[in-house]
């Protein structure tokens, strides 16, 4: 079948009429019946999905584009959707002949596709490849006198590194198999990373900006190769993405998101093998990744989402029972992993000296990244009733087949009207299935808190996720006055909700309790309320320092979607930092941080920031983006 069609393109250009052809299990498009192709797409592992209000509308939704088409009535569409249909079905069967009858002429009505066979036998190979690193992490734990103590075992070890090298090879030898077919075929034909402006939402149906290619070549991830891999298409940002919600700053209003401006395709599949086949063992901030990885935000501004909660600590400050004090700031502890449930996409790195502010709920908190190598940041927040700072530094390696990360660093919090003095670490995070299957953060590992005014004490274990799922982000533990007798126990799952129970009377109390998301979060990188709100335009604020990570180009450019001057920016910043590093160096002088100092073993807050801030004076501050 073949004819004109609409086809959606972007928001500055509409609907295009354009001429589609459905032959040998592909469909292809172009401006005219005679002119040159402009994409192309194998029909058999894609969808054919009716629009749900629109008969003359419909969409062809495959593993790495997606088609939307109008017709000029509800009876072509309905012709349209049964020949897609049928040649979907005519792929199959083509797919399921035996050499001998596949090997059919160029003019034969059915092609071969492979895809979904390529697929399978990648995700195989890659099975492989990740055993290999289980066992790998296995033998790390042999003392090296018992590795030679036990004859052969060092030859087992060779054959293992032997398989890893092959199916290594292997999936390197079907990556590079799969762009060649679509570049031969036309050099715009690309894969889909979608990002959606606000406005679809409200037409209940997704329609695309603008389709990327997926990561190819990833060896040292240079600017130049990165572009290569992204095609920028003009779009205009959605402006309903405010609410009628807003918030007092310093005389002005701030607008309250509802999401980001630009909305991005949570389903998006992305090729990650690139990135970490090289990686295990490393430090994950060492490893290079594409900008197309990233959330937009940076990780001092997800320090700062400690505070989501933060009601939490208003509610201890009102408690007269000290022990209950320590459990709800052990249930805040717990809160503030709890907007991070679907979050894996990795926050960009601070650069040096690169600051956060914030003013909201009662609190104003600043950040700043104090230490590049390794990265770590530092967080002070002040409330009329508590005070709240910490520093974090992010020991994470990738071990093969999940990523580890270990937080270090203590964090302190102290509520003025009773003087209590807690000190918490946070818990182990790991990222499971980055080669294959869904991604999952789960925690683990057992936490302490005291209050050292007191003598009380809380306890809190993470429990590992069980086999089949029984076992899901459950936590439970204790609260023990200074003699060891526990008052208080908590249970409950640290992604929904906590409650402490009063051991005397059986009393239950409600610790913590996951808010809503914003209606279609998923389409804003899973971000809860308070995320949103985190990277609002800098025009918005008074005063902002030029070190505030809300002007960052690279960050801003990829939260409205423009991967292009993402990347170019991206890049740009690190080759900046490089040589700001270098001339440092070579003049022999030592980094220090302009609001934190060190001491006694952690980074404190100096003072000075919001005075600063008052008279707009950040005048000796570094020149960073």
């Amino acid at each position: 079948m073949e004819g004109f069609l609409m086809k959606w393109t972007n928001y500055v250009y509409g609907w295009k009429r354009r001429y589609f052809s459905v032959k040998n299990g592909l469909i292809s498009y172009s401006k005219n019946k005679d002119s040159k192709k402009k994409g192309e797409m194998r029909l058999l592992s894609s969808q054919i999905v009716k629009h749900p209000a629109d008969p003359k509308r419909f969409s062809i939704e495959g593993d790495t584009i997606s088609y939307y088409l109008k017709a000029s009535s509800p009876k072509e569409a309905s012709q349209w959707i049964q020949a897609l249909k049928q040649a979907q079905r005519d792929a199959h069967i083509h797919l399921s002949l035996p050499p001998s009858l596949s090997n059919l002429s160029p003019r034969s009505p059915i092609l071969p596709d492979n895809s979904a066979f390529t697929h399978s036998l990648a995700l195989k190979l890659s099975e492989i490849w990740g055993i290999h690193a289980q066992m790998q992490e296995a033998v790390d734990m042999i003392p090296p006198l018992v590795i030679q103590s036990i004859p052969g075992l060092d030859s087992v070890l060779s054959l293992s590194n032997a398989i890893k090298k092959v199916a290594s090879e292997a999936l390197a030898m079907i990556d590079e198999e799969e762009h060649k077919p679509r570049l031969s075929i036309n050099s715009t034909v690309i894969d889909e990373e979608k990002f959606l402006p606000r406005q679809s939402l409200d037409m209940n149906y997704s329609e695309p900006i603008f389709e990327l290619e997926k990561p190819v070549g990833l060896q040292k991830v240079i600017y130049e190769e990165e572009c290569k891999e992204i095609e920028e298409i003009e779009f205009e940002d959605a402006k309903s993405h405010y609410s009628d919600d807003s918030e007092k700053n310093n005389l002005k209003i701030i607008p309250h998101r509802k999401s980001l401006p630009v909305l991005r395709n949570p389903n998006q599949r992305m090729n990650i093998w690139k990135v970490v086949k090289d990686s295990i063992g490393k430090e994950f901030y060492k490893i290079t990744v594409p900008v197309y990885f990233n959330e937009p935000l940076s990780f001092i501004q997800r320090v700062t989402e400690d505070m989501t909660y933060s009601e939490i600590i208003e509610r201890a400050c009102e408690e007269k029972d000290p022990q209950l004090r320590l459990a709800l700031v052990a249930c805040f502890a717990i809160s503030q992993f709890s907007m991070c449930i679907n979050r894996t996409m990795k926050p960009f790195n601070p650069l040096l000296g690169e600051t956060f502010e914030l003013e909201t709920k009662g609190f104003r908190c600043l950040s700043e990244q104090v230490s590049h190598h390794p990265p770590i940041a530092a967080m002070h927040t002040e409330h009329p009733k508590y005070i709240y700072w910490g520093n974090t530094e992010v020991k994470t390696r990738f071990k093969g087949t999940y990523i580890q990360a270990n937080l270090v660093g203590a964090f302190h919090l102290i509520l003025k009207e009773f003087n209590d003095h807690f000190i918490f670490h946070k818990p182990n995070t790991n990222i499971y299935n980055f080669i294959m299957g869904k991604i999952y953060i789960d925690l683990s590992g057992t936490i302490e808190m005291s209050n050292f005014s007191t003598g009380d004490r809380a306890t809190v274990v993470y429990k590992k996720r069980g086999m089949f799922e029984k076992v899901n982000y459950e936590i439970e533990g204790g609260v023990y006055d200074n003699y060891g007798v526990e008052k208080y126990s908590l249970e409950g799952k640290w992604n929904e909700e906590v409650n402490i129970k009063e051991n005397s009377t059986g009393k239950i109390i409600k610790g913590f309790e996951m808010a809503p998301y914003p209606d279609n979060h998923e389409m804003s990188y899973y971000f809860s309320d308070f995320a949103l709100q985190l990277n609002i335009l800098p025009e918005h604020f008074n005063n902002l320092p030029p070190t505030d990570v809300r002007k960052r180009p690279d960050q801003r450019a990829l939260e409205n979607g423009n991967l292009k001057l993402a990347a170019s920016e991206k890049w740009r910043l690190e080759e900046k930092q490089r040589d700001a590093r270098k001339r440092r160096e070579d003049r022999g002088i030592e980094y220090k941080p302009r609001w934190f100092v060190y001491q006694d073993d952690e980074w404190v807050y100096k003072g000075g920031y919001w005075e600063a801030k008052e008279i707009g004076d950040f005048s000796d501050l570094p020149d960073i983006f």
